[in-house]
């Protein structure tokens, strides 16, 4: 039985926002089976994304690809590439979705272009500063509640 907290993660998504003008460069769709899941490109072969999208363990199939380059679901345009290992965070724990992180390794490399590039972290000593900036989140998500 789940506590009204665990509950309350397990049900409560992020939705709204807008659909993506271009492509976002680091962001990547990966067809895990039957169900989508989002990713962020950290080098040629390596892709950060969910450790529930991959569990239980050993959880992979030769349907398993990412998709990057791509603006929206169902376009045909992108580059396409199966994944060779799923590695989750050895602390996963899929009840409270703690250490919800998986690295997935490509069978073969992504070529960078455009609208496909490495996720740009800053700076090691860039400190945010509360000065009415703000960040982008993306990912594949509904833009309404319910659809």
């Amino acid at each position: 039985m789940m506590s009204s907290l665990e509950s309350s993660k397990a049900i409560n998504r992020i939705v709204g926002g807008d659909n993506a003008p271009s492509p976002i460069p680091w962001q990547v769709r990966v067809a895990v089976g039957g169900f989508l899941c989002g990713g962020t490109i950290l080098d040629e072969t390596t892709i950060l994304s969910a450790a529930h999208c991959f569990y239980p363990p050993p959880y992979l199939s030769s349907y398993d690809i990412i998709e990057a380059g791509i603006k929206m679901q169902g376009s045909l345009d992108g580059q396409k590439i199966s994944v060779r290992v799923v590695v989750n965070h050895p602390m996963y724990n899929s009840m409270k979705m703690d250490n919800d992180i998986a690295i997935l390794k490509l069978t073969s490399s992504l070529t960078f272009n455009e609208n496909v590039q490495p996720a740009c972290l800053p700076d090691p000593s860039f400190t945010p500063e509360d000065n009415g900036d703000f960040a982008v989140v993306s990912g594949w998500g509904t833009t309404s509640e319910g659809t």
